[in-house]
C-alpha cells in the first residue's frame, strides 16, 4: 500500500493531489451556463452516477446547483487538514453537495454549512483568504498537473493512477497488493 495514504475511504488512496477541474467533457459533453450542451449527455451523466451510487450503496442525488464553484471548498479542505477535521469536512461536504443538494455557491449557505460543523465562520473565512492557503492550493494543483492528474476523482495507489468513479474496483484491487 502507498505511503501517501490518508483516512477513511482514502486509507488506501492518495487524494492529496487532486486537480481543480472536473473534466467530463469527452464522455458527457460541454456544460455551459448551467445546462448541458447536449441534454441527452446530461441525463446520461445523472443516470450513470446514480448507478454507481446504488452499486456502492451511497446516498446520492445530482446537485441541482451544479456546477459547484469549488475554490472556497478546496481552500477549506486545506484549512480543515491543518486543524484536524479534514475527514469530517470532506464527509459533510459530500453530504451537503451530493445528498442534500445544497447550493454551496451561496455564501450564506456555505456559512451555515460551516456553523453546523461547529466551525467559527469568521476565523475560517479569514483563513480562506490567507495567501499561504491560496498558495498551498496552487502548489497542490501544480503538483497534480505535473503527475499527469487532469481531473477528479483521481486516485494514485502504489504509484498507479486511476481516474473516475468507475475505476474504484481497480483502485481497491490495487490497494490490496
Amino acid at each position: 500500500m502507498s505511503k501517501q495514504s490518508t483516512t477513511s475511504i482514502s486509507k488506501t488512496l492518495d487524494t492529496s493531489h487532486l486537480k481543480v477541474s472536473f473534466p467530463f467533457k469527452k464522455k458527457y459533453g460541454n456544460f455551459i451556463n448551467g445546462k448541458f450542451e447536449n441534454p441527452k449527455s446530461g441525463k446520461y451523466l445523472i443516470k450513470d452516477l446514480k448507478l454507481f451510487a446504488d452499486k456502492y450503496k451511497i446516498k446520492y442525488q445530482f446537485n441541482r446547483y451544479f456546477p459547484i464553484k469549488t475554490i472556497q471548498i478546496m481552500r477549506g479542505a486545506i484549512v480543515a487538514g491543518q486543524n484536524d477535521y479534514f475527514q469530517n469536512y470532506i464527509d459533510k461536504f459530500f453530504i451537503a453537495a451530493w445528498v442534500d443538494s445544497l447550493n454551496l455557491n451561496d455564501d450564506k449557505i456555505f456559512e451555515k454549512f460551516l456553523k453546523n460543523m461547529d466551525i467559527n465562520y469568521s476565523d475560517f473565512a479569514q483563513k480562506l483568504s490567507d495567501p499561504t492557503i491560496k498558495d498551498e492550493l496552487k502548489d497542490r494543483t501544480d503538483a497534480a498537473f505535473k503527475k499527469g492528474i487532469f481531473g477528479a476523482p483521481t486516485f494514485i495507489v502504489n504509484g498507479k493512477m486511476f481516474w473516475g468513479q468507475d475505476r474504484l474496483e481497480f483502485v481497491f484491487r490495487e490497494s490490496k497488493k
